[in-house]
């Protein structure tokens, strides 16, 4: 009778657990542009993150689903998050975008732009490669500039 009691506990406290996999990864190459032109930045020798994978809840982010302070689904839905997995791969998106509600004299002088646009896109192949692309959209008064940074590394 105890023996059955305690399976049943292990399986109702299994059962509502998320398996989520965090990964390590390190980046070995780094492209950055601007306006598509590619720049000689520099590569940090260090340029590491970690990533979480959870097939339940169809999640590849910077960090686990439970750090979630909302329901996945209106998160997802407000980040414009998208999920894709096909074969060889899993990749995820994030949209979203921001505008300086305060942009006056001084701030344009500075260079700080009205709205700000931005997507990161993590791909994952099975042989756990990584390529992580942020695209950055200023929009300034009179102009616009698009800064694309691709890094691609290996997870374990």
């Amino acid at each position: 009778m105890k023996k059955t009691l305690l399976i049943l506990i292990c399986l109702f406290v299994s059962s509502g657990s998320v398996f989520s996999l965090e990964l390590n990864c390190k980046f070995n190459s780094f492209l950055y542009e601007v306006n598509g032109e590619k720049t000689n930045h520099e590569i940090d020798e260090e340029d590491t993150t970690s990533i979480y994978y959870e097939p339940k809840n169809q999640w590849l982010w910077d960090y686990p689903t439970d750090a979630l302070q909302d329901d996945i689904n209106v998160w997802k839905e407000e980040n414009n998050y998208s999920y894709n997995k096909s074969d060889d791969f899993v990749s995820s998106n994030r949209k979203y975008k921001q505008k300086n509600a305060q942009l006056n004299i001084e701030s344009k002088r500075r260079e700080i732009p009205k709205e700000l646009h931005r997507s990161r896109a993590f791909k994952l192949d099975s042989k756990l490669n990584l390529t992580l692309i942020t695209d950055n959209l200023f929009i300034y008064n009179f102009y616009e500039k698009k800064v694309t940074v691709t890094r691609n590394g290996k997870c374990n």
